[in-house]
């Protein structure tokens, strides 16, 4: 059962606190694995070097609709280096396309989770991979990205 399974059995006041201890708790746990001090096997150049190839290969497959070469290139970038939103965000959009709504989700909330906890180059870097995206997607993802002020989420996945 998944998580917005189970809170849809609740009832409505009770969803949206469980909602909340959710994403809660995703953010906790993305806060204390970015404060953790540096292990050795920490990126190094050419792991860098390495996601950012396979980011950018699958950026390219995705705005030349070749989505399932695009997503096994944002699962590669994502194993070198999961730190970075905007490689959770291009991999949400690529199942999107798919017409995989719920891992789209999953990876929408984990990016904008981990974009709120990242530094201000990281954050600013995000808005600019994201500049091509445009329209009904753009808006969803803006949507998520700013905390779902609207509850829009919660209203489409918990209270159909």
């Amino acid at each position: 059962m998944t998580a917005l399974d189970y809170v849809k059995n609740q009832n409505e006041e009770s969803a949206y606190i469980l909602y909340n201890n959710y994403f809660d708790n995703i953010r906790e746990t993305i806060r204390n694995s970015l404060t953790q001090p540096k292990s050795p096997i920490d990126l190094g150049p050419e792991e860098q070097q390495r996601s950012e190839s396979h980011y950018n290969r699958g950026y390219s497959a995705f705005w030349n609709k070749n989505y399932k070469l695009a997503l096994n290139h944002f699962n590669n970038a994502i194993q070198v280096d999961w730190k970075k939103p905007y490689y959770w965000y291009y991999r949400g959009l690529t199942y999107l396309r798919l017409g995989e709504e719920r891992k789209a989700l999953f990876n929408f909330l984990f990016g904008s989770n981990l974009e709120t906890l990242s530094s201000y180059d990281i954050r600013s870097n995000v808005s600019h991979q994201l500049i091509r995206l445009q329209g009904n997607e753009r808006m969803f993802l803006e949507e998520i990205r700013t905390g779902d002020p609207s509850n829009m989420l919660l209203q489409k996945y918990i209270n159909p």
